[in-house]
């Protein structure tokens, strides 16, 4: 049911869904427990593919973790499109429908997340932190870091290490 839920189904359908199966569980008495199991676990499954198919977030959702999972590669739309099976045109419009951004506006994002925890370790400079995340180079990746935080990396470091 949480994977059900994570992958986006909602909450009331999956609850729907478990209380169905649950019920069905007490009302019948169960010869062989492990098949009923198996039967609940693959109404979940059918529930969620059906659901996945209907709006994509099974697309996203894969799209999303190769993102998580990757993100001192330098991505690009076309190859994050082929993990999720589906063309550069057709990702975006399922991902922002929703993540509420698009591909490149989510990996950049993620990437000044980890920036920052770079920058609060203190332990890289820009250079090597625009290396180690694939940035184009250092300008591009300082470009990126103001527009998503309205500082520069600079600045956004010394304000973390002034107040200390």
């Amino acid at each position: 049911a949480d994977h059900s839920i994570d992958s986006g189904l909602s909450l009331n359908e999956s609850a729907k869904i478990r209380m169905e199966l649950i019920n069905r569980v007490y009302q019948q008495q169960i010869v062989n427990f492990y098949s009923e199991i198996k039967k609940i676990v693959w109404a979940y499954f059918d529930k969620l593919k059906n659901h996945n198919r209907e709006d994509g977030a099974g697309v996203a959702f894969i799209c999303r973790n190769y993102i998580d999972g990757n993100l001192e590669k330098k991505l690009t739309l076309h190859e994050i499109a082929e993990k999720g099976n589906v063309s550069k045109q057709t990702l975006n419009p399922i991902f922002k429908k929703r993540y509420g951004v698009t591909v490149k506006q989510y990996v950049n994002n993620k990437k000044i997340e980890l920036v920052k925890k770079m920058l609060a370790d203190n332990k890289k400079n820009l250079q090597e932190i625009s290396n180690y995340l694939s940035f184009v180079d250092k300008s591009y990746f300082v470009k990126i870091f103001h527009s998503i935080t309205g500082v520069t990396p600079k600045k956004y470091r010394h304000e973390l290490f002034d107040k200390k």
